[in-house]
């Protein structure tokens, strides 16, 4: 993929029903940072990793491509591939879901059509130990 996507694959599966995407990759400790004698932050010693997170809006998604967007995402892992604003490219992440919203049921009389304003958040399955190994897409858990 060259050019920058605008939706998001899920293990190789196109959905383009997003109305929004955000990513960030958040900077996590295994433990609390702590003040030592000095009164200074101390940080260094613990581990850390930068933890990719994902949030997606579904703007209108039909029954039949929710049905199959959910079983892809009900699974301990998936591979997922988006546009990482934070880094200003593409990249692929062992991931799982952590939340999902339904929004307003979509009908057209009593026939159920879609689902409105569904929103889903993923987190990677892996921390990263630098900055740098997110920018270099490093897939680890593929």
């Amino acid at each position: 993929m060259s050019e920058n996507i605008t939706g998001l694959y899920i293990n190789g599966i196109y959905f383009s029903m997003l109305s929004s995407l955000k990513s960030s990759n958040e900077l996590s400790y295994v433990s609390d940072p702590y003040r030592d004698n000095s009164m200074d932050i101390n940080n260094e010693s613990i581990g850390h990793a930068y933890i990719p997170k994902l949030s997606i809006k579904l703007g209108y998604i039909t029954k039949e491509q929710y049905s199959q967007f959910i079983q892809l995402i009900n699974t301990p892992k998936f591979m997922a591939t988006y546009y990482d604003s934070e880094l200003g490219k593409n990249v692929t992440r062992s991931m799982y879901c952590t939340s999902y919203s339904l929004g307003k049921l979509y009908h057209n009389g009593t026939n159920l059509e879609g689902l409105i304003e569904t929103t889903i958040d993923f987190v990677c399955n892996f921390g990263y130990g630098t900055y740098d190994d997110l920018d270099n897409n490093i897939v680890i858990g593929g």
